[in-house]
């Protein structure tokens, strides 16, 4: 009897399709095959308590490694940070990396048989060292990343056992992986897109970082998506106590020091299976700035935070997924107890389950919301400076404007505000495929079609969702959605008589705000709420802006389309829409004022 083989990518050339297992749903659907069907893994967060078990362990697994890599890295470095220090530098992005692997570990434990299975595995000198928690993320969803991932999986738990193979250059996806260094750059030349106002802007910010210095400025703001007008006038009324602080940049050399790696990777007599895996794995995933460049990496960012002799408070959204911003204020807060408040990013996530907002509360110093109350003291309701809306346009260039999502196949945390991954990618096209299923041939020629943007600076495995959707949008006309080049979401929002919007993220923040006519979905099957928060979005889906049903979204398309001004403008939707955005919004000016008065 012949082996079966394991496959999770296709770099490598499949020969015979009956005989292959996908660990990969996605490249079995590349592949045409059902991903329901006995030959292809099965996702393992299926259902609303499964998540919450698999949060919860995660959530432990994370406490624990922190404190463990803590000890081992200061034994490493010669260092005695405190356990506040290396919870601030690691933040949520060790959490990130024990979801990707444990959801890999755990599909490959449960699926892969030496007595059934044959595979080939990435030879190590074809491995790739990331420098960043970013790059790592990065490099893991990709293609070669898990190829890596198997590697590291049976070379730990079935050594010496399957063939090696070597990867050619150009088989080497890891473009996403390279091109986060380069991105801030290519966005701010495009979207900024050289206005005479902006010019103008600039020059007088260079003027006020003269006039003044570092050394005044008492709140800095480091990765925050704050409007330009609102930087000036906190720039204006604090008398330059309030401004942008620049990122410092991590250093990244080329070596590997094995023996450093050895002592970090180290495994223990008590640790689980997952633990043997994660901790022998780290001998490659863990960041260089961890490693051979720490010394380095905290020796330019002392040298920087010097600069800043006033510095009291950092107001940052960045850091969620930044680790250069990660280990500044880290440093900030251990050598100079200058504390982190966290400017809530553009979207909501604390009604979903999976404690992300009492997690990221947890690692900063104060949360500051949207506009949202809590009892817990480490929250403030403010506002964001966030630019929600722009003018609107008078004249609309489409009749509808659908904005859609990507479905991806891996979940960055076992929350389920990453509803529209996992097992919930698969519940999202059936979802969405179901609606275009519904609409007439004649109204589908009246949609314009904004995809998710290819060059979006997250990379990640995702279903090929115009391919799964091809039967509809052969009737619909596709719309620019480079994030870029060309118009941006908002622009072309504006420019809509109606919008509809496939999944709850910002895009539909943005939309009401604006005050466009909206349909959103939302499968509370996939995107489960809290207890706590079960009625969260009934305002929107009385109004008929938010369904929960292909069915439903449909429906009230087809009845309103032709005019849906009409259904927005009554007073029953403009009332249920503003006691909603009233509820969770607050007033930008609140914002300023407390910022004002960190300052001084």
């Amino acid at each position: 009897m012949s082996l079966i083989e394991y496959v999770v990518t296709d770099l490598k050339k499949i020969s015979d399709l009956s005989k292959v297992f996908f660990q990969s749903q996605n490249t079995a659907y590349k592949y045409d095959q059902n991903i329901n069907s006995r030959n292809v893994a099965n996702f393992i967060d299926s259902g609303k308590e499964k998540l919450k078990s698999l949060w919860n362990f995660t959530e432990v697994k994370n406490q624990y490694y922190i404190e463990l890599l803590g000890k081992r890295l200061n034994k490493l470095h010669g260092t005695k940070y405190s356990d506040s220090f290396w919870k601030r530098v690691f933040s949520i992005s060790l959490l990130n990396q024990i979801t990707l692997l444990h959801q890999f570990y755990t599909c490959a434990s449960q699926n892969f048989d030496p007595n059934l299975h044959t595979c080939k595995i990435l030879e190590k000198k074809n491995y790739k060292f990331a420098n960043s928690f970013e790059d790592q993320r990065m490099f893991i969803d990709s293609d070669f990343g898990r190829e890596q991932l198997l590697s590291q999986y049976i070379n730990y738990f079935y050594p010496n056992s399957y063939p090696e193979f070597h990867l050619k250059k150009e088989k080497l996806k890891i473009n996403e992986f390279k091109k986060s260094k380069y991105l801030s750059f290519i966005n701010y030349l495009y979207l900024k897109k050289f206005r005479m106002e902006k010019i103008f802007s600039k020059i007088k910010n260079i003027y006020l970082r003269i006039k003044y210095p570092k050394s005044k400025i008492v709140v800095g703001v480091m990765g925050s998506f704050f409007d330009n007008k609102y930087f000036m006038i906190l720039d204006k009324r604090s008398a330059g106590k309030i401004k942008n602080i620049l990122i410092p940049q991590l250093p990244d050399s080329v070596s590997v020091n094995f023996q450093m790696r050895e002592s970090i990777s180290k495994i223990e007599p008590e640790m689980d299976d997952f633990d043997r895996f994660f901790f022998s794995s780290l001998k490659y995933l863990l960041p260089k700035y961890l490693v051979e460049n720490f010394s380095l990496s905290t020796h330019n960012f002392k040298k920087e935070l010097k600069k800043y002799q006033n510095l009291k408070y950092i107001v940052s959204e960045g850091w969620l997924d930044s680790s250069s911003i990660n280990l500044f204020r880290a440093l900030a807060y251990e050598k100079s107890n200058i504390k982190t408040y966290y400017n809530e990013h553009n979207c909501f996530f604390h009604p979903y389950l999976g404690n992300m907002v009492d997690m990221e509360a947890d690692l900063v110093d104060k949360y500051l919301t949207l506009g949202w109350s809590s009892g817990n003291h480490k929250f403030k309701k403010l506002a964001s400076l966030y630019s929600f809306k722009i003018p609107l346009s008078k004249k609309k260039k489409y009749k509808i404007l659908y904005v859609s999502y990507p479905a991806e196949i891996y979940k960055s945390f076992y929350s389920s505000c990453y509803g529209i991954s996992g097992a919930g990618a698969v519940k999202h096209l059936t979802f969405v495929s179901n609606f275009f299923k519904i609409i007439p041939i004649s109204t589908l020629k009246k949609f314009s079609y904004r995809a998710y943007p290819k060059d979006y600076f997250i990379s990640a495995t995702r279903f090929n969702k115009e391919y799964f959707l091809k039967e509809y949008l052969k009737n619909v006309n596709f719309v620019s959605s480079f994030k870029n080049k060309g118009q941006t979401c908002k622009e072309q929002m504006i420019s809509s008589s109606l919008v509809i919007i496939d999944s709850i993220s910002t895009a539909y923040l943005e939309s009401l705000n604006m005050n466009i006519p909206t349909i959103c979905f939302w499968d509370p099957n996939a995107m489960y709420l809290k207890d706590a928060h079960l009625n969260f979005f009934d305002e929107l889906v009385e109004a008929k802006i938010i369904h929960t049903t292909p069915e439903s979204a449909a429906k009230h398309l087809i009845n309103i389309y032709e005019n849906p001004t009409e259904w927005w403008n009554t007073s029953h939707t403009q009332d249920l829409k503003n006691k909603w955005l009233n509820k969770n919004f607050g007033n930008p000016e609140n914002m300023i004022e407390y910022l004002l008065q960190l300052s001084k």
